[in-house]
C-alpha cells in the first residue's frame, strides 16, 4: 500500500468536544496520517515532537488567548506550526481573529472529509518545506562561518555580479589574489556556480554591508 504524502507528519488535533476529536481522528488516521488528539493546548508541549513536521487543529477558544500565546511561543522558538482552525459558520469575527492569529485555514463545521484532510496535506507540506529551508539556512550559514574576513568581503562582491577587476579595484588587491579567494569561497561554500552563491547569499539574508564588515 502506497503510503500518502507527508505520512511521516503529525497532526495534533485539540478539541475538548470528543465527537469531533473521535471524527478528525478516524478521518485522518484512515487517510494514513498519525494523529496525536489532545483535551487542551497546554497538552502541546508534553506530546510535540520537534523532530517531525506537523501542524495544529483547533477549535477557536474564547478569545483564542491560549492558542494564540501558544502560536507566538511557538514562533519564537522558530517553529511556527501551520494551524487549521475548526469553528461554526456563524463567528465570522473569530474566523478573523483565527486568520490574524496565524491559522493556515480556517474550516467552517460540519466540514467536508475531503476539505480537512486537503486542508490537513496543504498544512503539512508547507511544514515540511519550513523545515527543508531552515535546514538549507542552518547549513550556509556554517559554511559562511568558515570564511576568512577577506572571503567574506570576496563573497559580498561576487554576489553582485562585479568581475575581477573590478573587485580587485574595490579591494585594493591584485586579481591573482581575486582569483584564490574568490575559488576559497566557492570550494568553502559547496557552490559549483555563481547561481549557487547568490541563492545562498539570499538563504541567509546577508548583505553586502554585513559581509564587509564580518
Amino acid at each position: 500500500m502506497q503510503q500518502p504524502p507527508h505520512a511521516d507528519g503529525v497532526v495534533y488535533v485539540v478539541q475538548q468536544d470528543s465527537a469531533v476529536c473521535d471524527m478528525l481522528r478516524r478521518l485522518l488516521v484512515k487517510a494514513g496520517l498519525t494523529v496525536c488528539a489532545l483535551d487542551d493546548h497546554s497538552q502541546f508541549r508534553g506530546a510535540w515532537m520537534p523532530q517531525r513536521s506537523g501542524c495544529l487543529i483547533v477549535p477557536p477558544q474564547d478569545g483564542d488567548d491560549g492558542v494564540a500565546l501558544l502560536l507566538r511561543q511557538l514562533a519564537l522558538r522558530r517553529h511556527a506550526l501551520p494551524v487549521i482552525y475548526l469553528g461554526p459558520c456563524s463567528d465570522v469575527q473569530t474566523a478573523v481573529r483565527a486568520m490574524k492569529a496565524g491559522a493556515l485555514d480556517f474550516l467552517v463545521m460540519p466540514a467536508r472529509p475531503e476539505e480537512i484532510v486537503a486542508a490537513v496535506g496543504e498544512a503539512l507540506a508547507e511544514d515540511q518545506q519550513r523545515r527543508l529551508h531552515a535546514a538549507a539556512q542552518t547549513r550556509v550559514g556554517e559554511r559562511y562561518a568558515t570564511l576568512s574576513r577577506r572571503e567574506r568581503q570576496v563573497f559580498s562582491l561576487v554576489v553582485t555580479g562585479l568581475m575581477n577587476k573590478h573587485m580587485a579595484d574595490q579591494l585594493c588587491l591584485s586579481e591573482s589574489s581575486i582569483k584564490i579567494h574568490r575559488s576559497n569561497v566557492m570550494k568553502k561554500m559547496g557552490a559549483r556556480t555563481l547561481v549557487d552563491l547568490v541563492h545562498m547569499n539570499q538563504l541567509i539574508g546577508m548583505g553586502s554591508q554585513k559581509h564587509t564588515n564580518g
